[in-house]
This record gives C-alpha cells, structure tokens and sequence, in this order.
C-alpha cells in the first residue's frame, strides 16, 4: 500500500469512527465527562456507584482496598465514600475489586489482585486506582468473582486477563495472564457488548450474533457438549441473531432480541432459564437442570432490558414492571421473600416491589440494585458486609432500599431539615411533615416508624401519620414505652423520653397483645401504658392461663381464637371439677381453642357437644385437617389420635351452619393428655450403646428415635432420627462399618469428640449398597469413635451395624478394598515407589482420583521420576512440568535422584540462570539454560536474547528481529 493510499485509509477511519459515536452506536455510555450517564456495580461484597460529575463512590467490604480511596477497611464500610479518581464514564465490579473507563478511553483498576485480575502484570493488591497499562480507547469492562476480566475496545475487539483454567482469556490457552490478552478467531471482530460469568464470557457482534467462550460446564456457552472453550465461537443455533444485549449470571446467559424476546441458556438448577423445572424421582435430580442452547422464554414477550446475576434473572417489560425469576436466597428480587428455589414444573416469575422509570438495572451474585431516572439507588439481596447500603449489616434486606443520602444526578444530599431520617423531597409528596420530626406526635420519630425509610407502611413498622395504628386505644409510642406531657410521673417534661414506671410494653401492631379477645385499650383503661388497680393486664392471656386449667392440662401453651373465645367453667365437666367450653357464636362463626406439640406422640381427651345434628359440629384437627368430629346430643367419649414426628398444631372447634340451633349449642372439651414414647436406649449421644471387638453385628431401632440440639446432619442430609454406638480400637488398623440388613434407608457416620455438639467427622456415606451405608476409615489404637446410624428423610426401622477390622500389609487400604483394585494385599508398596499404597490412594476409595498419585503407576505424571523421590523433592508428581518451563521433570534431574546437581536445571525454577528466559525456551532456541545470556545477541541481528524473547522471535535467526509493532510508520514519516 502506497503512502497516499495509507493516509486516505487512516482518514476514513477516522471519519467513521466520529459517525458512529455521534450516532451513539458503540456503547451506551460514551458521553463526554460533563454528561456522564451515571450508573452502578457489584463487586464481591461491595457496591459501587458513578455519579453524573464522573466520580466514583463506594460502600460495603473494603479490607483490600476496594473503596479505592487509599484505606483497607478492617470492618465493612456502612455509607458511601468517595474513590481518588475522577472524569469516570463507566465503572464494573468483580472478586473484590472495581474497574473504571475515564473518559479518555483510558481503564484503571483498584482492590484485589490474587489472580492477577487488576490487569497489572503482578498479583498485588492496590488500594488506590491504578492505570492498566496497553489499553486505550476502551468502552466497556466487565468483572466476576471468578478471578478475572475483559474489556472492549472501540474498534471492537475484546482483551482479557487474570484467571484462565477454562479458556476464559479467549487466547487459545488455559494459562493464567497477569496482564490483558487479546480474544482472538476466525470471524470474532466488530463486537460491541461483552459480559462475564464466573468463568465464561458472552460478547455480541455488530451483526446481532452471539459469541462465547470459556467454561461450559453447564452448557453456558451454548454451543455443544464440551467442557470448555479456548477461543470464541458463534452460538449457530436457531433464533440467535438480531440479539439487542447479552448478559451473563455465574453460569447461566440472557439475551434480549430486537422483537422484544427473551432467549436463555446454561445452568437452570434453580429455574433461573425461566424455563421450569421439576424434581425427577426418588434420587432428587432435576430435570431440565442445564439448557446445552439458547431457547425462547415463551411467556415473555415486549421486554426492554434484561440482566442476570448469580442464580437469577431479570426481566423488565416496556410497562417498567421488573420481574424475576431464580434464586432468592438473600432477597435479590426485592419482592418482600427470602426463599429458597422451589421444584416448578413452569416458570415462577416474582414480581419486585419497585418501580420506575429506570435507567439501569444491576444485578450480581446475590443483590440487585435499581437506579431511577431521579438519580436515586435502590438495592436489595444480601447485606452482611453493608453491601445494601443501608447503614446496618443484617443478612439480607428483601425490600428495595435506597441507598442513605445518596443521588447520583448531584453531587450534594439531599436535605432532611427535622432530621428525622426521611427526606425533605419525599416528606414534601407523603403524609409526612418534613418541619416535624414526629408528625403523629406519637413520641416516635417518622424514620424510625418507616424503619426503611421507603415512605410507605410495610409490614412490621407503625404508621408515621398515625398515632394509634392499630387503632386500640393506646398511642403507638405509650404502647413501646414512650410518653410525653402529663401521663404520670413526666408532668413537668415537653419532650418523649423512656416512660421510668412504664409496666407494660404492648405491640403497636397488634390491637390485641395477648391475644385473650379483649382490645389492649380496652384492658389498660386510661391508655397509660401502666397495669393499674382495677385493670386487666393486656400482655398476660388470663384466659389462656384458664383453659390449661379447664382441660387439666397446664404444661402446654393454650389460645382461643374465633368470633368468640373458649372458656373455663365448673357447671358441665368430665371429672366433677372443671371444663372448656365452647364461646357463644351465631350462624356460620367458630370458636375454637389451640395448642402445638412436637411428635412423635399421642393426644388423647374426652369431648362432648349438644348441637344441632348433622349441621352444627364439634370438630378435631390435626395441622388444619379434621380429625374427627361429633354432632347433635352426646356424652362424654374418650378419643385418641396417634402424631408422628415433628411440630403439629392442634385445633378444636365449634362450628355453625348457616341457621338453627338445638341443644345448649356448645361443646366441652376436658382432660387432654399428651404423651410421648420411649425413645432406643442409644438415642442420645451420651447415652451410646458400647461395642467392641475387630468384628461383629449390633442390632436395634431407630423408631421413636430423636435428633438432639447441636447434632450434625450425618452424611450431610437430614434425617432426624438417629441412634449412636461408641468403638474404642484395641489397634491400630483399617475398620469397616455398614448397615447392610437394616429395614430402611440409612444415613452412616463416624466421629470422634465428646460432646455432640463439637464433633469431628472422620467418615460418612449415604449409599454404599443402596439403600445401606458403609465407611472405612484408618483407626488408632486407643481412639474412641461414635458412630451414628439415621433414617433417610426421617425413616424408622429395625437396624443392623456390622463392622471388621483388616489390613494385611497395614499400607492404609482394607483388604476388601484391596482385593477389587490393582493394588496387591500383601505389598504396602505396590508399585515400589516409595509411597505407601494407603497414602496413595488418600481417600482410601479404591479409585485413582484426582489429585491422587497412582498407587500401581511408580511415575505418575510420566515425567521419568518415581512419585516417591518427587514427594520428597520439590517438584510435583501430577505435573510432568513442575515449573511450566516446557522441559520435563525427568529431562531436568537427568539423574531423576531429586536433587538439582551440577549441569542440570532446576525443575523447580522455570528460569535456572535468572536471565528471564525460561529454561525450556532457551533450549528449544539453542541458549544456554545455566548461562545468564540476556543481553547476549546471539544472531547478531542488533537485539539481545531476551528482547527476542519478548517480541516471540528466533533468537538464532538474524532475519526474524523484533519491530514495534507498527510498520506503516516509516511511510507515514516519509
């Protein structure tokens, strides 16, 4: 190309370049610094917000040095300060660090650095941000807990750096880089949006196609069944093209087509594809737990924006109606629950309680965070290290809250003149006075009572406009204890202060504190907030008291509820002294009495009723199911219920039909027992059954057994009924213990400890010889071990523990597991490599597993040296190239003796000579490895070694030297 045809080509690029951004076709965030688009971000733990004068604000985790002011905050960060960086125009969050695109095009990063994910090239950490180098002219960057990041250039192409086990890089390796890498394949250019996942990224062209690469463990990358993918590749598959954006949780993606349809893909274990899913049969796996490609949520139709975080997705309509669907665990849906998922055979979309119109929606691991088109941050989903931002660090907050004092179109607070926590601008629009602090006068400050400052009433907090909100008489404030002018002993005070003689503290929330049928205000007559003479106390339910006694039965918690209460009377009884009675109702009301207990157990009781026959009832219930029932005119009958294991509610109820009575229109209740059964012998943990021996069978039940306070979960799953053994060993040796003849699915553990509650696990199973269990463990002589035998989900029968003692050649491995491996019983060194077999095989399973060396292969990694010599040198007897040099193990200590003698490299130093040419490299090139010849020019071509090096040039080829990356430089100059 000539000299003018490379100026005419330079010119017309630039003159694109300018179109497009004019046009805003790039990203949506490339406004100059005077008009920044604010926006916000997640990071792990930490919440980060741009404002529109391009500064940066932080809250929340900060110990590395995330908040980027130049402090490492031991403990979380409660309101937001301000990063030593400004003209900022988009910011990103990822493993405990943030990143930020000055308006220059220019990215900067700050916080931890473990993996190398602050681009650097090091793995320290900074608290303050840091310009990464190479990088101009960049438009987007995106982060992950996953321990890397990438970024996009405006002229389309996408860099990468930090950690890269699954190809995440884009680069073609799976070698970690400290420093950005570019993408690269054939195709993979004019890109103009990226996101990232754990450990995949999504990126979506110019063209509307989608490209991904990285970790497809759970089918995330949408593009077949491999693990994984090195270098970008296009999702072919039906429906993905005129993609609109693309965004990614940890392992599942979200896309948004021109059409207003939404598309997903990956991970769907907790419904997050909104795609459905329900549990398949006895072992509890999911179907539709993973989608291998992009398919269209069918109910969804007119969306606008899309995001995914974590387990979640969101979903928003043109209608600013937010949508979600996943996981919400800590309450990232900002819908009032915290639920865990649950099986839905079809989609289970909730609906978050915030509204637009919004700018952006943000979504990450578990929190979400809304900004409004007023400037105002909302955020929501877990908040133990402050991350909500709401001043406190409970575990989740559920309800969308905005951010304290914070707004991002100005760069001063809000003001709040009666300083009663609410904000003058909001206080101006509600029923709040924003000149009083207490508008009701009711003694509680206004924010106090909206304790989320949301101005609105939610559940659990008092009405600010309000003094008596739930209208009993007594005003919320004398109901918690605070009063003001003259109840009292406060006559000569003006202010609300702590009420010093205040005796009873009712709910402001409740008309009707104890529950006894009678208004709080109507029991505290004078509303003073005082038990006085004459008075019923309204937090003590005397008529609960009355009915224990009514039915003979006051170690139970007894309440009546209904259009009328249950009573105590001594006319119509059972055993001559006193009895319940049904309240006096009309046609088509109840009145019934309840209590709780815990099974296993039994309930018995007499019962009678004089009604109506066939139409008014006396009736039982059992967890809101009937029981039993009796009608008409009858006497005293005995009944008794069997109740199995856990916590059940039991109602007796009189109800009516919708007209006519007979009789005394009542029933009775009396005598009520409630008695548990005899639990095993060995149910409790201090009272386990001794055993003893090298071998032998125990016998026993687990039915009635229990589940004691602080006990754990045996083999990880709940069971509840657990029965213990306790095996002193008289030697040292491989003990086996199963539950194979036992009645029931079993659960099989062992520990050692003396208190239940601060136990060492040594082994577990569930499923050994389904449904029976087995462990093996090495035992010491001496050692007292307690081993507990459960039901699966709670299931009772007979049970049956049989355990032996064996290990011929005592190399860790019972003979039994010995006797189906490749191991031989008699040799505790089978493949002589100076490793015992038991050692090998460190989870004594008879499988070579991961991390493992094999016991029956003396060299493991094929690297010519034995396991055992690299077990006692430095090198790594899994890794044929300890150092990542390029060089083998074996190649290196020549004389494999694990020892780096004379004229060997070291396999444990990439760079034996410290001239910052790796060993391997060296030798491949015909240097010297033992030689620092960095500044040596060996071909003589001008450059030394290691700048050939450096540049990927043959240092013994003259005509292969390194240029500066820019050959039309010279013509231009020309």
């Amino acid at each position: 190309m000539g000299k003018q045809a490379v100026k005419k080509y330079l010119w017309k690029f630039m003159l694109e370049l300018q179109i497009i951004l004019m046009l805003g076709l790039m990203f949506p965030i490339l406004a100059a610094a005077e008009d920044v688009t604010p926006m916000v971000a997640f990071g792990n733990g930490h919440t980060i917000v741009l404002k529109s004068n391009g500064t940066v604000w932080s809250w929340g985790s900060g110990p590395e040095g995330q908040m980027g002011n130049g402090v490492n905050y031991a403990d979380p960060v409660l309101t937001p300060v301000q990063a030593n960086i400004t003209d900022v125009k988009f910011i990103a969050g990822g493993n405990s660090n943030t990143y930020a695109i000055k308006t220059d095009g220019t990215l900067w990063a700050w916080g931890f650095n473990g993996n190398g994910e602050l681009g650097l090239g090091d793995t320290e950490p900074r608290n303050e941000p840091v310009q990464i180098p190479g990088l101009t002219d960049i438009i987007q960057v995106a982060g992950t807990n996953g321990g890397f990041a990438a970024c996009l250039k405006a002229d389309g192409t996408v860099y990468a750096w930090g950690w890269n086990s699954k190809g995440q890089l884009g680069n073609g390796s799976i070698t970690i880089s400290y420093s950005p890498v570019q993408a690269t394949s054939t195709g993979f250019e004019d890109i103009r949006q990226i996101d990232v996942g754990v450990d995949h990224v999504v990126a979506r062209k110019g063209d509307g196609t989608v490209w991904t690469w990285g970790s497809n463990s759970a089918k995330q990358c949408g593009r077949g069944a491999s693990s994984y993918y090195t270098t970008p590749g296009q999702i072919t598959s039906t429906g993905m093209e005129n993609i609109l954006k693309v965004k990614s949780g940890s392992a599942h993606n979200v896309a948004l087509k021109a059409d207003g349809t939404v598309w997903t893909w990956g991970m769907n274990k907790y419904g997050q594809l909104g795609k459905g899913y329900v549990l398949d049969g006895y072992d509890g796996e999911y179907l539709n737990e993973r989608s291998y490609f992009p398919a269209q949520v069918v109910e969804l139709s007119g969306i606008d924006d899309v995001d995914a975080g974590g387990d979640q997705t969101m979903i928003k309509d043109g209608v600013g109606m937010i949508r979600f669907v996943g996981f919400n665990y800590r309450g990232q849906f900002g819908d009032g629950n915290v639920l865990l998922y649950l099986p839905y055979a079809t989609p289970n979309f909730q609906e978050s309680l915030i509204t637009g119109p919004f700018i952006q929606i943000e979504s990450f691991v578990n929190n979400t965070a809304f900004l409004k088109s007023d400037g105002t941050v909302w955020t929501c989903g877990s908040n133990s290290v402050g991350q909500v931002g709401n001043n406190g660090t409970s575990l989740y907050v559920d309800v969308p809250y905005w951010v304290w004092r914070l707004n991002l179109l100005a760069d001063i607070s809000p003001t709040d003149t009666d300083q009663d926590g609410l904000w003058d601008a909001l206080e101006e629009v509600t029923c709040t006075d924003p000149n009083d602090a207490d508008t009701d006068n009711d003694g509680i400050l206004d924010g106090v009572e909206d304790a989320n400052q949301n101005y609105a009433v939610d559940t659990g907090e008092t009405n600010a406009c309000d003094l008596d909100t739930d209208d009993d008489g007594i005003q919320d404030g004398t109901e918690l204890g605070v009063t003001s002018g003259d109840i009292g002993p406060d006559t000569d005070t003006s202010v609300f202060i702590t009420d010093a003689d205040h005796t009873t503290i009712t709910d402001p929330l409740d008309d009707d504190t104890d529950n006894d049928g009678i208004k709080d205000g109507e029991e505290d007559t004078n509303y003073n907030g005082r038990f006085d003479p004459g008075e019923t106390d309204p937090v003590v339910d005397n008529n609960a008291i009355l009915l224990g006694e009514a039915v003979d039965n006051t170690s139970m918690d007894w309440s009546s509820g209904g259009n009328a209460l249950w009573f105590y009377q001594t006319t119509t009884t059972h055993d001559g002294e006193d009895t319940a009675q049904s309240g006096d109702i009309e046609d088509s009301q109840e009145t019934y009495f309840e209590t709780t207990v815990s099974g296993p157990g039994t309930i018995s009781f007499y019962w009678q009723v004089s009604s109506e026959e066939e139409y008014d009832y006396l009736r039982f219930y059992i967890d809101d199911e009937q029981a039993d029932s009796i009608s008409g005119t009858t006497s005293w009958a005995f009944k008794s219920f069997t109740i199995t294991s856990g916590s059940h509610a039991l109602k007796w109820a009189y109800t009516k039909d919708g007209s006519g009575s007979s009789g005394e229109d009542c029933g009775w209740v009396d005598h009520v027992v409630w008695s548990n059964p005899t639990p095993p012998s060995n149910d409790n943990f201090s009272s386990a059954t001794t055993i003893n021996g090298v071998s032998g069978q125990a016998t026993g039940s687990n039915v009635n057994a229990t589940f004691e306070t602080g006990e754990p979960n045996h083999a990880g799953i709940e069971g509840g009924v657990s029965v213990w053994w306790s095996w002193t060993a008289t030697s040292d040796g491989v003990i086996a213990f199963d539950t194979i003849g036992s009645d029931f699915d079993t659960l099989l553990a062992a520990y050692t400890g003396s208190v239940v509650s601060d136990l060492t696990s040594i082994a577990s199973n569930n499923d050994y010889e389904s449904p029976q269990s087995q462990i093996t463990f090495n035992a010491t002589a001496g050692m007292t071990y307690r081993i507990a035998v459960d039901g699966y989900n709670g299931i009772t029968d007979g049970t049956v523990l049989n355990w032996t003692i064996t290990d011929t050649d005592q190399d860790g491995l019972s003979d039994t597991i010995e006797e189906g491996y490749c191991t031989d019983i008699n040799d505790a060194d089978s493949d002589d490599d100076g490793i015992l077999d038991g050692v090998e095989d460190a989870n004594q399973n008879g499988e070579f597993d991961t991390g493992e060396t094999d016991p029956c292969d003396t060299d493991t990694d094929g690297d010519g040296i034995p396991d055992g010599i690299e077990v006692l040198g430095c090198t790594d007897p899994l890794d044929a190239d300890s150092d990542d040099d390029g060089l083998l193990d074996g190649v290196e200590d020549a004389n494999h003796n694990g020892v780096v003698d004379e004229g060997e490299t070291n396999p444990c130093d990439a760079d034996t000579d410290d001239d910052a040419m790796p060993d391997g490299w060296e030798v491949s090139n015909s240097l010297n490895p033992l030689l620092n010849d960095a500044l040596i020019d060996a071909d003589g071509d001008g450059f030394d070694n290691l700048t050939e090096y450096r540049r990927g040039k043959d240092p013994q080829d003259k005509s292969s030297h390194p240029s500066n990356g820019m050959p039309w430089l010279p013509l231009l100059l020309e």
